[in-house]
């Protein structure tokens, strides 16, 4: 449960960094041949088409239906030359594009909050299909990157505050120096547990609550707000109706960076506690970016939310390559880091 690691881009000595590439496995056209907004276009599609075909979703459960379009992606400019469509000064947004091909009727967005950008989309899909807007939802998120653009930022220093030299995301660990740029792309369908019930469907998990906070003015725009954190958490928690007494385990961001890192899981530790009939509980919690290394197999499908699969495996993941724990967090918090997956009593019924 550890996760199956990214194969990251070689790159020579003068650039150090690296990053995780998509196995282009799926679709057939040459990704050199098509810029990077129509290859998010591209892969978008096949991983919507491969999600119908493994889950007997047919085109007519999507059409029929009120269907809401949530796509969490950066946008990304036209290149001249790159495309045979007329010369249009303009790209239609990726999420209308997706409507349009799969014939979807309902809202139609994309959403780019940077690193919270599919929480936040899955938060306005929960929100459309609760307030009417729509009967379901299809939530996708894509992140492609440029190989010349990451080439030329990385030569001019752009990249030396925030990413890896050692091209490894430690998560939490004393040893953060950063974390690993990784391109992916991903597709969860959304709708309300008596539908899915009714159709069929089968059923990864279950989103009891969500909410959405921007913390305002803090220690520095990049800086995780602690106080926005924990009021996220606990509204998020407020709305589901369950005791954090009954949550095991903890999917977090886990950026790399020791300051953000330990800012981040004292918001985690502070918010459950406070909601906590129990003093003495206690959480795990976990960070995907942690599987990003230099070594392994290429990720030829979207990168899966590992709080949905330790539910569905009953298996909560430990921690890749944690070393010793970061020494800014406090040493009194609730917290269970540790890098071996855990099987047993405490397999997780709840997820944050």
């Amino acid at each position: 449960m550890a996760g199956e690691c990214l194969q990251l881009d070689p790159c020579s000595p003068a650039l150090a960094f690296g990053y995780g590439r998509i196995d282009e496995s799926g679709p057939t056209e040459d990704a050199g041949t098509i810029d990077t907004a129509d290859r998010q276009l591209q892969l978008l599609s096949w991983i919507i088409l491969q999600v119908q075909n493994d889950y007997q979703i047919t085109e007519r459960m999507l059409s029929a239906h009120m269907t809401g379009v949530f796509i969490a992606a950066q946008s990304v400019a036209n290149r001249p030359g790159c495309r045979d469509d007329g010369g249009q000064p303009y790209r239609v947004p990726i999420a209308n594009q997706i409507s349009f091909q799969f014939d979807l009727k309902g809202p139609s967005e994309v959403i780019n909050t940077f690193c919270t950008s599919v929480h936040v989309a899955l938060h306005r899909a929960v929100q459309s299909i609760r307030s009417g807007e729509c009967e379901q939802a299809i939530v996708g998120a894509v992140n492609l990157i440029d190989a010349d653009e990451f080439a030329t930022a990385a030569k001019h220093g752009l990249y030396d505050q925030l990413l890896s030299c050692r091209n490894r995301t430690r998560s939490f660990g004393e040893e953060a120096d950063g974390f690993v740029r990784s391109e992916g792309v991903g597709v969860v369908i959304v709708k309300p547990l008596e539908h899915a019930l009714t159709d069929g469907n089968r059923i990864l998990a279950i989103i009891k609550s969500s909410a959405v906070h921007h913390g305002g003015r803090g220690y520095s725009l990049e800086a995780p707000n602690v106080q926005g954190l924990k009021h996220a958490i606990t509204t998020s928690i407020a709305r589901a109706g369950i005791s954090t007494d009954t949550i095991d385990y903890v999917e977090a961001h886990g950026i790399g960076n020791t300051l953000a890192d330990a800012l981040e899981l004292s918001a985690i530790s502070d918010a459950y506690r406070l909601l906590s009939a129990n003093p003495d509980k206690t959480w795990f919690v976990g960070s995907i970016k942690a599987q990003y290394r230099p070594s392994g197999g290429r990720v030829g499908h979207g990168l899966a939310d590992q709080a949905v699969k330790a539910l569905e495996h009953q298996v909560i993941p430990g921690i890749a390559g944690l070393g010793e724990i970061n020494r800014e967090l406090p040493t009194d918090h609730a917290l269970i880091l540790q890098t071996d997956p855990h099987t047993g009593k405490t397999a997780p019924v709840h997820a944050g």
